[in-house]
């Protein structure tokens, strides 16, 4: 039995256009295209309360006075996996997206004890690459990510479900999420259910800042554990 309230969480690095800039258009055209191809495809249906959307998008679901951290950090927790939209300023360039990665690995490790399977066994983070090279991503991530990528999308593309290259790679993703709430369905384990105790390290203060500074310093030298984010 899960609790499930979103299908995926896509984390990506806000334009400074927030409206019209390329990753905010690709990422807004994203979320609509895979709300419509997971609809046919998951197990079960998503336990969504109070929001009009199967996809967390934070331009989507965020209020004005929400606790940041908190309400992405529960939405993360209470996703069947992430996708996360890699550029070279995915971490450099914002301590917003290295704290959802940080909460991302930590769910996940949490998952994986809970379900008792390995992670080469079921990953619950899925990196595409959106602009730059693969060799920009932390080995964490390269090694996990998407063998297809995003890189060819430009403002000129108005719907990304008019071009094949793209529809293909929304496809293995939205198959890719099903294979992943099939398989937690089959433990029939609650793996949501500590999420009301969860949330993001807020990088709007000192402490939850340098918590994530350190974390992206670890991570990449290879040299970051995930740690439990449940006590």
């Amino acid at each position: 039995m899960t609790s499930f309230e979103y299908a995926c969480f896509i984390s990506y690095r806000n334009s400074r256009q927030k409206e019209n800039g390329l990753l905010s258009v690709f990422a807004k055209q994203l979320s609509d295209a895979l709300e419509r191809t997971l609809d046919t495809r998951l197990y079960e249906d998503i336990a969504r309360q109070d929001n009009d959307y199967m996809v967390f998008l934070d331009d989507n679901v965020i209020q004005t006075g929400d606790f940041v951290a908190k309400t992405m950090g529960d939405a993360l927790c209470k996703s069947i996996c992430s996708i996360v939209l890699f550029t070279r300023s995915y971490l450099g360039g914002s301590f917003w997206c290295a704290s959802e990665l940080h909460g991302m690995m930590k769910v996940e490790r949490h998952r994986l004890d809970t379900l008792q399977v390995k992670p080469t066994e079921m990953g619950f983070i899925l990196p595409v690459l959106f602009k730059g090279d693969i060799k920009d991503m932390p080995k964490a991530l390269r090694q996990r990510a998407f063998e297809k990528d995003f890189t060819k999308f430009t403002l000129a593309v108005k719907d990304i479900t008019e071009h094949e290259e793209f529809v293909e790679i929304i496809e293995a993703l939205a198959e890719k999420i099903a294979a992943i709430q099939a398989a937690i369905l089959e433990k029939n384990t609650d793996i949501c259910g500590h999420c009301t105790d969860f949330s993001l390290h807020d990088i709007e203060t000192d402490e939850g800042r340098s918590e994530i500074i350190q974390f992206v310093e670890k991570l990449k030298s290879g040299q970051y554990t995930p740690e439990q984010p449940f006590s």
